[in-house]
């Protein structure tokens, strides 16, 4: 994940009384928790614990018990599961880090700031960076493909570790005997790699990685390890091939697999304990459990650690106090469900993951009465044990939310891909208010509990219970089962007794339609309950997928099928509803697909589905797949006109795709991307107060951010409204029941809010901001006032410190636009940035840049090739400064994030001015030529060198 931009509160200036939560800018509401992939306790400090997780990096000074984000100068995807962080043993305020695109990072400050070793290696090729205990500065690799790596200069740079070691097998797991650091064991990534060359999976090193001997193999494959941990009396436990193996002797020689049901095949962490040989923590898909002789038997620690439907987080990290068993502290990273903290040896358990903002936050939904303003959130993507469904509450629109909680009593589910809410039965309030949320259970019958992934709550959330009776069975034991159930929608008009026209005033509603994976029969080749319906409530299901394409070619390697995603309905007219739909084909197998994949649009309430997709971009070679749909929205108060979203995800990086639009019940579409840089539009959403308000939110890397966008026009034009948005944007959106101004994202990273300001030029800069700049708010001095011109904005613009700025000086720096090739008319997200948060910018000397001022970030839209005038006001730049831009060196880029000399496409034409010239796709700017924007961030800085005196 990119690194948080923030802009100053300006408007607190020129605004009287206090700003709400996210006024002007995106802010982080929760919920806490999510993936935890890398935890780590201080030796020196032991209340001080690192997690690397699928929101970022995160520190805690505390145990545990709160956490803050530890980012300054890191970039390059940091929310993978292929990030690593290693303490220095010796020095524990020094930390090293493996970031997404494979660089090494280094902290001397406890991650209070990083910066980069120099060395890299391809992107993802690390599996885990590790420090040697004994010295300060040596650390290893390990590698996919090439074995383990070695460095003696804090990570500048790495070179083979000795001989042994398979070529061609990667390995994924380092562990080093802290009593002996020459003893090293190192585990293969195993996932079924048949292959009879190789067969061993753990290698022992006794002299410092020189030389590996193979001391633990199958018969035919190397096994996947993901945990080692050295015990005391020469005791070994390994976590292989998600079982449990063990070694009296250092790891010369093993024992295993260990343990019976129900922990044996749900293995992914072992943590021996210091002082005794016969005892070990073993974490996994069952949660935790302790052996006290050696793997032979265990007993479940799992009080406090059940998050969903009896089942306990999945623990994939395990960390012990320094000083245990004396200090009987243990901290637990798990799957999905954030941190937990054990103050007496595992005998039970309580979340510590406040401020832990890592939730992957798919749905979102939002009840509003005089009494209650509460949002549910469901967590997606999830195939292990989550909290599945949370619920915040606010005071009101744009206040902070206050408190978060799981709302998952007797929910059976892991993930939640949609909530519901039926709005004829709010009148009695929450408590008597019916909810809906689909998603997934376990993916696993004989590790997990299984269901149909549809649930329904009376009383607004508060309890739940399954509702899949007449969905098709499998495994072992049967249970419903149609994959991810994706979308539900309600007929409004399917209550007991509908009024003449209009939907019901009270209810419940009866009808209901949902979209899934559906169920394949492999005895015919055919699909069914891709969507799903049903007439009484949710109490029973039909398939109801007629004339949805069934696969073709459905037992070969040229196999196409269809996947139905989003689902809306006609609110004037219930019986007609729409489905988009994405293709599923080989394209190794198969040079173009040729199956019908789109819009597809019923009348007669889902009996059958006819093909609606004229217009919309096919795939390379195809006369009938459409790119893939993965949204669709209606006009409430015009049901022809619909929108939907398509990517081309067959190429990988989704690099086309766009927003399209229809005016004739989807017999015709056209583009509708006018403003849209992002190709990866996940979800939209129309402003049910105002139906030609739309939003659109687009996925993105730190390279190429996602967005953000909104249309006042019904989609004609739109602009980017994501200042301080994290840069994989967000895949669901809800407007405020109550203030339509107040805009929530779900993203991998929580909730997030924004309080949209009045903005009359869509620049970013709120309209009050911009009428404060100097020359009565005419910062460019050309007449017009700021807060009218798309092409400038004014935002104040203090020092790169944040410290206050003596009062000659005008915090404010202006950005102006003037084309040289395209439109080039509209500036998007004007903001000031931190130099600092993007670490340190060395300079040629040896010491670091020096920003007076803060950076100045900026999109221009519909734009080839643009002058932009940046004019710092109050500001004098001497003869020792030159522009600095701060992103890719190659737009969308993720590996070439950093610092850069953008000196010659700069001039300084005064004192406080400078002049830029920027290029579609080109140095300077984050987006890929195909976005058709150019996206920059910089601002001008020295090095000291001979001014580090002041003499200039």
């Amino acid at each position: 994940m990119k690194p948080r931009t923030f802009i100053l509160a300006a408007a607190a200036a020129v605004c009287s009384g206090p700003l709400l939560a996210g006024s002007g800018t995106w802010t982080s509401e929760g919920p806490y928790g999510g993936i935890v992939y890398r935890l780590y306790v201080s030796p020196a400090a032991p209340g001080t614990l690192y997690a690397g997780t699928r929101g970022g990096i995160f520190r805690s000074n505390d145990g545990g018990v709160s956490w803050v984000r530890k980012e300054a100068g890191l970039s390059g995807s940091l929310g993978v599961a292929g990030i690593s962080l290693a303490i220095d043993a010796e020095a524990a305020n020094t930390l090293w880090l493996v970031d997404g695109v494979g660089r090494v990072n280094r902290s001397s400050d406890g991650g209070d700031n990083w910066a980069l070793t120099g060395y890299s290696r391809p992107a993802y090729d690390v599996n885990q960076i590790v420090d040697a205990p004994g010295g300060t500065g040596r650390l290893y690799l390990v590698t996919e493909t090439s074995g383990v790596l070695v460095s003696n200069d804090s990570g500048a740079s790495f070179t083979a570790s000795g001989s042994g070691l398979p070529a061609g097998v990667p390995l994924a797991h380092l562990a080093i005997d802290a009593a002996n650091p020459l003893r090293m064991l190192a585990g293969t990534r195993g996932y079924d790699a048949t292959d009879p060359l190789h067969t061993e999976s753990i290698y022992l090193s006794t002299d410092g990685g020189a030389s590996w001997t193979g001391t633990l193999g199958s018969a035919s494959y190397y096994m996947g390890v993901t945990d080692i941990s050295f015990g005391a009396g020469g005791k070994v436990y390994a976590a292989v091939d998600d079982a449990l193996y063990r070694s009296d002797d250092g790891g010369a020689s093993w024992s295993g697999p260990l343990l019976g049901p129900p922990y044996n095949n749900s293995i992914m962490a072992v943590r021996a304990d210091p002082a005794t040989p016969n005892t070990v923590f073993i974490g996994g898909y069952k949660g935790l459990a302790r052996s006290t002789d050696g793997g032979v038997s265990s007993t479940p620690l799992t009080t406090g650690l059940i998050v969903t439907a009896g089942m306990p987080a999945s623990v994939n990290r395990i960390v012990m106090h320094p000083n245990y068993p004396a200090a009987a502290q243990l901290w637990l990273g798990t799957e999905e469900a954030g941190i937990y903290f054990s103050a007496s040896a595992g005998a039970s358990w309580t979340a510590r993951s406040d401020g832990l903002a890592a939730t992957n936050i798919r749905a979102l939904a939002m009840f509003h009465d005089a009494a209650t303003h509460r949002m549910f959130a469901g967590y997606g993507d999830a195939f292990r044990p989550s909290p599945a469904l949370f619920r915040g509450n606010n005071t009101g629109p744009g206040t902070p939310f206050s408190s978060w909680a799981p709302s998952n009593t007797n929910l059976g589910a892991y993930q939640i891909r949609s909530i519901t809410i039926d709005p004829t039965t709010r009148s009695g309030g929450i408590g008597s208010t019916r909810l809906y949320a689909t998603g997934r259970a376990g993916p696993y019958p004989d590790l997990d509990a299984r269901d149909g992934g549809i649930y329904r709550s009376l009383d607004g959330g508060g309890t739940w219970t399954t509702i899949d009776v007449g969905l098709p069975v499998s495994g072992n034991p049967p249970a419903a089962n149609v994959g991810t159930v994706r979308n539900l929608v309600l007929d409004p008009r399917s209550c007991a007794a509908p009024p003449p026209s209009g939907p019901c005033a009270s209810g419940p509603l009866q009808t209901l339609y949902a979209t899934s994976n559906g169920k394949h029969d492999g005895a015919t080749g055919t699909d069914s309950f891709r969507v799903l319906k049903s007439g009484n409530g949710g109490d029973s299901w039909l398939s109801s997928d007629t004339g949805i394409p069934q696969p073709i070619d459905a037992a070969t390697p040229q196999r196409q099928s269809v996947l139905v995603v989003p689902i809306v309905i006609n609110p004037l007219n219930p019986q007609e509803l729409y489905v988009g739909t994405s293709a599923n084909y080989d394209a190794t197998a198969l040079a173009a697909p040729t199956i019908q994949s789109g819009v597809f649009r019923s009348t007669d309430g889902g009996a059958n589905w006819v093909f609606r997709s004229n217009g919309l971009p096919r795939r390379a070679g195809s006369s009938h797949t459409a790119l893939d749909v993965l949204s669709l929205a209606i006009n409430p108060a015009n049901p022809l006109e619909l929108w939907c979203s398509v990517v081309d995800l067959s190429v990988g990086g989704a690099a086309s795709g766009g927003i399209y639009h229809t005016v004739d019940g989807g017999a015709n579409w056209s583009s509708a991307s006018n403003g849209i840089s992002a190709t990866d539009i996940r979800a939209l959403l129309v402003d049910p107060s105002q139906p030609n308000v739309l939003y659109a939110s687009g996925a993105g890397s730190d390279a190429n951010p996602g967005s953000v966008y909104k249309s006042s026009n019904g989609g004609a034009t739109w602009h980017s409204i994501s200042i301080g948005l994290p840069a994989d944007a967000a895949t669901a959106l809800q407007v405020d029941p109550v203030d339509p101004s107040v805009l929530y994202a779900g993203s991998t990273s929580g909730v997030w809010s924004i309080t949209q300001l009045p903005d009359s030029d869509a620049d970013g800069v709120p309209d009050a901001v911009e009428q404060a700049a100097p020359n009565g708010g005419d910062g460019n001095a050309d007449g017009i006032a700021d807060a009218l011109q798309p092409g400038v904005g004014s935002l104040t613009s203090a020092s790169a410190d944040g410290n206050a700025q003596p009062a000659t000086l005008q915090p404010y720096f202006t950005v102006s636009i003037t084309p040289l090739a395209g439109q080039c008319s509209q500036a998007m997200d004007v903001q000031s940035v931190y130099a600092a948060y993007h670490g340190r910018d060395v300079s040629s000397y040896g010491d670091d840049y020096v920003y007076p001022r803060q950076l100045a970030r900026f999109e221009i839209q519909d734009c080839q090739s643009a002058k932009v005038k940046l004019k710092f006001h109050g500001a004098s730049f001497g003869s020792g400064f030159g522009m600095r831009y701060f992103g890719p060196a190659i737009p969308g880029d993720p590996a070439t994030l950093g610092w850069h000399d953008f000196s010659v496409r700069a001039n300084r034409i005064a004192a406080d001015t400078w002049e830029l010239t920027l290029d579609n796709g080109q140095f300077g700017s984050y987006r890929p030529a195909s976005a058709n924007a150019i996206l920059f961030e910089g601002g001008p800085a020295r090095s000291e060198g001979i001014f580090r005196d002041g003499f200039d």
